[in-house]
């Protein structure tokens, strides 16, 4: 019987890191998507972000494991307030980009 190989981290790990990646090489295209209204509507829509978050099944794993994060999902003000620090870390991210690649310049 063959043994299946298994990724050491899952697709969404490998997706997060090709994002930042690209997030370094074209900063202002983040820029401008953060600022596209459709994007601040889903963010600021805590009942899609929770179906975003919870249609992967590690994090549905980890809820039914761990009830105090199936709570924390499902409280519409903290995943409002997860929502905005998330807008502000990566704006606060891509203005640190934009200042160094001028300052390189």
């Amino acid at each position: 019987m063959l043994l299946e190989k298994r990724k050491p981290y899952s697709d969404s790990f490998y997706a997060a890191i090709i994002f930042f990646v690209q997030m370094m090489r074209d900063p202002e295209s983040l820029r401008r998507m953060m600022d596209n209204p459709m994007v601040q509507g889903m963010l600021n829509n805590p009942d899609l972000m929770r179906t975003m978050i919870t249609s992967n099944p590690q994090i549905r794993e980890l809820m039914d494991r761990n009830p105090e994060i199936n709570h924390m999902l499902n409280n519409p003000d903290l995943m409002r307030q997860v929502s905005l620090s998330w807008t502000n870390f990566v704006n606060g991210f891509l203005d640190n980009i934009i200042t160094a690649r001028f300052e390189l310049n």
